[in-house]
């Protein structure tokens, strides 16, 4: 335990950030002689540096950014501004313990509404494609404007398929104050991307490797579906991130630590980098990644994939 404590304390001191502006906002190049990369969203409030992995119980404990912050409009009397983004996740939670090759699939719906002045409690409705027929999912306390639909083994969202979704606010007497409505369609989930190097237990030599993966079939050619892959870096404990990097494209297959090559479009991302330290143990993993409009503001669906983390750690570095 105080060893844990010891290595994310270096971790924590070795940081280094680069805020989106002076030399943090010059253009990136989309690997080599590719076309000049803007900055994420000038402007916009960078997402904070995570201090852990995400939590998120449907999902492999990643950082990928959120999209931007776009505050829902105020709605005119008696209607709701409602927004429903759909998310198709796929990982593979048993293989760091058994080494099955078993995919999970979580596809579900997040609904988020602006909260109505007296609303005792907010009821949800949904109807899928083909049908006019709205049925109840859920009522929750008019202090909880969010709701999330499917993503469990037997609920799972089915993909490609519209679900229009109704978020009606009730008074204390019952009565129906506002309404609105939303709908997505989600996307079909990702395959796991493959990782290559650094291998899975390897001794390197330098404290900025190149990561590398592959999105392939079986006869090596790039499989459509993603809009490209993030790859990450955690602490071997404490699993403390120590740096993300993105790149766009299916044939994106490599990134070295450290480097920030591409920025996906609407997302703000924190930029940051720890120092990879002699003697200490590394996880990493990458994540494919895709949305419906190639713009993470304005999509209203998203399809992510896991590959289970590999580690590698630090050896004697060349003088």
């Amino acid at each position: 335990m105080a060893a844990g404590k010891i290595a994310l304390s270096l971790a924590l001191v070795s940081v280094t950030l680069t805020a989106v502006s002076g030399c943090g906002n010059e253009p990136r190049r989309s690997g080599a002689g590719g076309p000049m990369v803007a900055p994420p969203s000038q402007g916009q409030t960078l997402e904070p540096i995570p201090q852990g992995p995400n939590q998120d119980p449907q999902e492999v404990p990643t950082n990928i950014p959120e999209p931007a912050p776009q505050p829902l409009e105020p709605p005119a009397p008696g209607e709701i501004t409602v927004r429903a983004v759909a998310h198709s996740v796929t990982s593979n939670p048993l293989a760091p313990f058994d080494g099955r090759n078993v995919k999970s699939i979580s596809i579900y719906t997040n609904l988020t509404w602006y909260p109505i002045k007296g609303a005792a409690t907010y009821r949800i409705s949904r109807a899928a494609e083909g049908s006019d027929r709205f049925v109840v999912r859920a009522t929750v306390n008019g202090s909880v404007p969010f709701f999330r639909d499917g993503g469990t083994i037997l609920g799972n969202l089915h993909v490609a398929t519209e679900y229009r979704y109704l978020i009606e606010a009730l008074d204390t007497s019952g009565t129906v104050i506002a309404r609105g409505n939303d709908s997505t369609r989600p996307l079909y989930p990702l395959d796991i991307p493959t990782l290559k190097e650094p291998a899975n237990g390897a001794v390197l030599g330098s404290a900025q490797p190149v990561i590398r993966w592959s999105y392939v079939d079986q006869d090596n050619k790039p499989k459509p579906g993603p809009d490209g892959f993030y790859a990450e870096v955690f602490s071997g404990t404490t699993l403390l991130p120590m740096w993300r990097g993105f790149r766009l494209g299916i044939l994106a297959d490599s990134i070295q630590y450290g480097n920030q090559v591409d920025f996906y479009p609407g997302t703000a991302p924190a930029i940051w980098a720890g120092t990879l330290k002699p003697g200490n143990r590394y996880t990493w993993t990458v994540t494919a990644y895709k949305t419906d409009t190639g713009n993470a503001m304005t999509a209203k669906a998203f399809a992510t994939s896991n590959a289970p983390g590999w580690s590698f750690s630090i050896g004697t570095l060349p003088n």
